[in-house]
């Protein structure tokens, strides 16, 4: 069957494209950092994990120095909530550092009068 020119150029350019992938086709429409395969869903961290050790890079060095520099500014209540661990781990974490956070804790219960302030 003969086509029009311009048609069978279209054709031919149709079929030498490769064929699209499912990560392809949500890269373009997702607001994620590390998009997943799934549309509207992120990357789990275990298959970035894999992903990165298959490259080479180990990640747990880096990721539990992170941690602990969250450790260090926050105190452990919040860096619980925060990052979804148990508020015991994020006090361990508090402990191991020598963070103490009890001071700050008595000021919030307990905050100085401000009106005397003034006088």
């Amino acid at each position: 069957m003969l086509l029009p020119p311009s048609l069978a150029v279209l054709i031919t350019e149709q079929l030498n494209q490769p064929a699209p992938t499912p990560l392809a086709n949500t890269l373009e429409t997702t607001t994620w950092m590390f998009p997943s395969p799934h549309p509207g869903t992120h990357r789990q961290a275990k298959g970035l994990y894999e992903r990165l050790a298959a490259l080479g890079i180990t990640v747990r060095s880096g990721r539990r120095a992170v941690l602990m520099a969250l450790a260090q500014d926050l105190p452990a209540g919040v860096l619980a909530s925060l990052i979804g661990i148990h508020a015991s781990t994020a006090t361990a974490w508090s402990h191991e550092l020598k963070r103490d956070w009890t001071a700050y804790l008595a000021t919030r219960i307990n905050p100085p009068n401000t009106a005397n302030h003034d006088k």
